[in-house]
C-alpha cells in the first residue's frame, strides 16, 4: 500500500527534524572541543553586561576534593566592598581576592583556555552569569575535579 501524501510529508518532516537535531548535537560537540565554548562564555558575558546592576550581592562557592569555600560578596560600582565567609574549605578568601561576576567570567574563560578535558557550565537564565561550573582538568587523573559558581544573586 502506497503512503498517502500526508503520511509521506510526515516522514519527510520527521527526517528533516531528526537531521537538524543530529546537526545541533554535532555543533555542540564541535563547539566544546574547538574552543567555541569560550565564545559561548563571552556571549553570556555580553548578556550579563546588558543587565548588570550597579550594586549586587551573591554567594560565590569554589572548591574540589578538599571541600568547598562559600563566601557572600557585596559589590558596589563594580568593586567588592564586603565579604562574609559562610563555609571555610581549603581555599581561603579575603576581600582583595573576592571576585565580582566579571571575575567569575574571567575564571571561566581561563579554564577554557587552559585546555581542561571537561567543563560543564550552567548559566543563570535571567542575568547570564555562570551559576555552576564543573571542571575536570585531566580526564585520566583521579580527583582533580573542582567547581565554582554563583548562587543567591540579589541586585540592589
Amino acid at each position: 500500500m502506497a503512503p498517502t501524501s500526508a503520511t509521506g510529508h510526515g516522514r519527510i518532516r520527521r527526517a528533516v527534524v531528526g537531521l537538524f537535531a543530529l546537526l545541533a548535537v554535532a555543533a555542540v560537540i564541535w563547539v566544546a572541543r574547538s574552543g567555541g565554548a569560550d565564545l559561548n562564555a563571552e556571549a553570556h558575558r555580553q548578556a550579563w553586561n546588558r543587565h548588570e546592576p550597579t550594586s549586587y550581592q551573591f554567594v560565590y562557592s569554589t572548591g574540589g576534593q578538599c571541600g568547598a569555600t562559600r563566601v557572600r560578596i557585596d559589590v558596589k560600582k563594580g568593586l567588592p566592598v564586603a565579604l562574609e565567609t559562610l563555609e571555610k574549605g581549603c581555599v581561603t578568601m579575603d576581600l582583595e581576592a573576592a571576585p565580582t561576576i566579571d571575575g567569575v567570567f574571567d575564571r571561566l574563560v581561563g579554564v577554557y583556555r587552559s585546555g581542561a578535558d571537561g567543563v560543564e557550565v550552567t548559566y543563570d537564565s535571567r542575568y547570564g552569569f555562570p551559576a555552576n561550573v564543573r571542571v575536570d582538568q585531566t580526564s585520566r587523573t583521579a580527583d582533580d575535579e573542582y567547581g565554582f559558581g554563583v548562587e543567591e544573586f540579589v541586585p540592589h
